[in-house]
């Protein structure tokens, strides 16, 4: 039966084990949270130029994505 008894060495190595991974759950979780966020980010740009494009190309005019811009023609009409 003495055997099988943890010495408080071997409790104390069980007790850190599962330290760490609690903290390695918690970074995964962590990263999890952020990776969700950005992927929103994402899909609320592409969003955010889908509805320019259709903006610009519904008023006639030209979208410039790399300076953020929609500009219109000016056809002599007021």
């Amino acid at each position: 039966m003495a055997d099988k008894e943890l010495t408080k060495e071997q409790v104390s190595r069980f007790y850190l084990a599962i330290k760490r991974l609690q903290h390695a759950e918690e970074a995964v979780r962590s990263a999890r949270a952020i990776l969700d966020a950005r992927e929103q980010n994402v899909e609320d740009l592409r969003q955010s130029i889908d509805s320019m494009i259709v903006f610009a190309g519904g008023a006639g005019g030209k979208l410039d994505l790399a300076n953020g811009l929609i500009t219109f023609e000016d056809d002599g009409e007021e």
